[in-house]
């Protein structure tokens, strides 16, 4: 089987969604599927309360996020 593990980063919340979007839209048209249970995001922020607020999702389903210990 053919894997590919993309890390991307990004400043804002609203790009994390984006970027999904637009990978699954893109594994869509190349007739693959975006494996949502490997899926994870990471937030590195100093509010923990403002990143554990942060819910992503592709086709309806949640990604998970893992929170590292700051």
């Amino acid at each position: 089987s053919l894997q590919n593990d993309i890390i991307s980063m990004f400043v804002y919340y609203v790009q994390v969604q984006h970027h999904l979007n637009a990978l699954d839209g893109i594994c869509y048209e190349k007739g693959l599927t975006l494996n949502i249970v490997k899926t994870i995001t990471t937030i590195f922020h100093t509010s923990m309360e403002n990143s554990q607020q942060a819910i992503f999702t592709v086709l309806g389903w949640q990604v998970k996020q893992f929170i590292p210990n700051m």
